[in-house]
């Protein structure tokens, strides 16, 4: 695990008692390191989760710069899949960047099947 900030580069690590629980579940973890985005682009962390599948869902997005947070938007939905949701909050960091003339966006999600539904346009609903 690594500490994310824009002015520091010091790494923290999971407490042993926490791998401890982890370790019967055969669990992967996978060290990521975050950078910021290139001058002059606009940097989106999309994540979206629901309450059942399909259920109660919500997505966030968070929005940043190379050096400042520049706002995060949250919005709620009645029943949705888990694609679903990820899906809507990649739809809305793609009007928030437009209505803001935030024209180079990187998005980023943990859904390989939302990313990939961007790619082959047929899969969306």
């Amino acid at each position: 695990m690594t500490t994310l900030s824009n002015s520091t580069k010091f790494i923290s690590s999971s407490s042993m008692s926490d791998s401890l629980v982890l370790k019967p579940f055969s669990v992967n973890i996978n060290e990521v390191i975050w950078s910021h985005p290139l001058p002059f682009w606009t940097q989106c962390n999309i994540d979206g989760a629901t309450l059942g599948c399909p259920g109660k869902a919500t997505c966030t997005e968070i929005f940043r710069n190379h050096a400042l947070f520049m706002g995060c938007f949250t919005l709620n939905i009645d029943q949705a899949t888990d694609f679903h949701a990820e899906l809507m909050g990649f739809m809305q960091a793609i009007e928030i960047a437009h209505r803001n003339s935030w024209w180079n966006l990187l998005l980023e999600t943990d859904s390989s099947l939302t990313t990939l539904s961007f790619k082959a346009s047929s899969m969306i609903p």
